[in-house]
């Protein structure tokens, strides 16, 4: 008997890594964009191939201590492996964050009549609060990892509650015109 977890061990801690993440970077996007004038969408995408590159970064150098002179096969297999680290993170986002998001943005636009960039705002307001805000409900209530990342998935209906936070927008940019 060995204390190797196995393989579906490790695919749990992946979808619960990618539970807690996912939100957080969807609240990072959300604030470039808005503090640069930029698009969302690309920022999204630039924020979490950002991610997987730091975090590859970080895996990469604490196997690694101190800055050892790589060769040029292991360079190539190293940008090589970031590469598909890349394409592989931004498909997960795609499905388990840009669904969600597309749904509540979806749901924005039929019951709200607004132009689509704001749903999608909206959308991924809810997303970003509903995972990062269900994490911290769940991290102090129940004390343990487990916790936070059931909160987390509440990024999900948060996504479809875009209608309430482009509705509540809407209020208080209306009533902010009025005083």
């Amino acid at each position: 008997m060995t204390n190797v977890p196995g393989a579906g061990f490790v695919a749990l801690l992946g979808a619960a890594a990618v539970a807690l993440a996912l939100p957080l970077l969807a609240g990072v996007g959300l604030l470039v964009a808005k503090l640069t004038g930029r698009r969302l969408l690309p920022t999204l995408l630039a924020v979490h191939a950002l991610a997987v590159v730091v975090g590859i970064a970080s895996l990469w150098s604490g196997t690694n201590p101190g800055t050892p002179d790589l060769s040029l096969a292991a360079a190539f297999g190293l940008a090589r492996f970031t590469l598909g680290g890349i394409l592989v993170g931004l498909l997960v986002a795609l499905v388990f964050e840009g669904g969600p998001i597309a749904l509540g943005a979806l749901a924005t636009v039929l019951l709200r009549e607004t132009g689509s960039a704001r749903a999608v705002w909206c959308a991924t307001t809810g997303y970003a609060a509903g995972g990062i805000g269900g994490a911290l409900a769940g991290l102090l209530l129940t004390g343990n990892v487990l916790g936070a990342v059931l909160g987390a998935l509440l990024a999900v209906p948060g996504a479809l509650f875009g209608v309430v936070v482009d509705a509540t927008a809407t209020r208080f940019d209306r009533s902010g015109s009025v005083a």
